[in-house]
């Protein structure tokens, strides 16, 4: 996991599952099962409000501790996972209990101890929160409010938008080799090499960032299936791809001075990355080279950016 993410469990997201299990379980059921898979891919560390077990429940004078450890458990599994999962779950952190929190795209106000404590963090330059949550839609980011103060915040239901939160701390950092650090986890489809940076567009990094990071995301989620649709038929692929890229002429490929400044090294072997998308018409190339089985299987390679090659 990259340094900087803060994972937080979100209480109202628990309390409103919890609330729905008799008439709507798939609620918990879900959380329950992205909780157990998050703690088993081992590099998220989950935290909640240290008061978690105390918050109110639907049910008049029930609790969150009255349906984790019932007297008498109705689905002994159910509940063995469940209590196995929470005590996972670091209650390290206090956020106040009167704060009600204002979501962007959400109509109503949600009483969020989480929500409020990573606005309060985020605000004040603290690590980019990612809340696990449930009954709030698909991953997303949202302008959150709360006392006083906004924040945009990562949420995600389900384990396999992790990746989407990766991508949404991406777009907050400030350097290349911040970058660096969290593209593994952002694409991992990718085999992205030292030379692909941001700064070597040539286009400024707070200018671009956005850009080079939605061409990752097109060479890591839709190439390769691209790809496949039409059998690695370029003029098919560029006519109907979402980004626009290219091969470089037949006159370019003819010169080996040219073809040298297109060529990298992944794992000591050289590799020619003449394919490569462009952010605008004549400026900002990411080049690429599709997967090489002996080197980097199943793995695009991003050899190189640059604003235009010299030759």
């Amino acid at each position: 996991m990259p340094d900087g993410i803060d994972f937080l469990l979100d209480d109202s997201g628990l309390t409103r599952a919890i609330d729905a299990w008799e008439s709507e379980n798939r609620l918990l059921l879900s959380l329950l099962a992205t909780l157990e898979e998050l703690q088993l891919d081992g590099s998220v560390k989950l935290r909640a409000t240290e008061d978690i077990y105390q918050l109110p429940l639907a049910d008049a004078g029930a609790c969150v501790a009255d349906f984790i450890f019932p007297e008498v458990p109705q689905d002994r599994d159910l509940w063995r996972r469940l209590m196995l999962a929470m005590s996972k779950v670091s209650l390290d952190f206090t956020a106040p209990s009167d704060v009600s929190c204002a979501l962007e795209h959400i109509d109503e106000q949600i009483d969020s101890r989480a929500i409020a404590f990573a606005v309060e963090q985020s605000s004040s330059g603290g690590d980019f929160p990612v809340l696990l949550t449930i009954g709030i839609g698909p991953h997303s980011t949202r302008k959150c409010e709360a006392g006083g103060k906004s924040a945009r915040l990562a949420f995600i239901e389900k384990a396999n938008e992790l990746m989407l939160a990766y991508r949404a701390f991406l777009l907050t950092r400030t350097s290349d080799e911040q970058v660096r650090a969290a593209i593994p986890d952002a694409y991992p489809s990718l085999h992205v090499c030292d030379d692909a940076t941001v700064k070597a567009l040539g286009l400024g990094f707070s200018n671009c960032l956005q850009d080079y990071l939605d061409h990752l995301s097109w060479l890591n989620d839709e190439l390769l299936d691209l790809a496949a649709q039409f059998n690695w038929d370029l003029p098919k692929m560029i006519n109907a791809a979402r980004i626009p890229f290219s091969d470089e002429s037949t006159s370019t490929k003819a010169d080996p001075k040219k073809m040298r400044e297109r060529q990298v090294h992944v794992n000591g072997k050289a590799v020619i990355c003449s394919l490569h998308t462009k952010i605008t018409h004549t400026k900002g190339r990411i080049h690429f080279h599709p997967p090489i089985s002996s080197l980097v299987a199943g793995k695009v390679i991003v050899g190189l950016t640059a604003p235009h090659l010299s030759v």
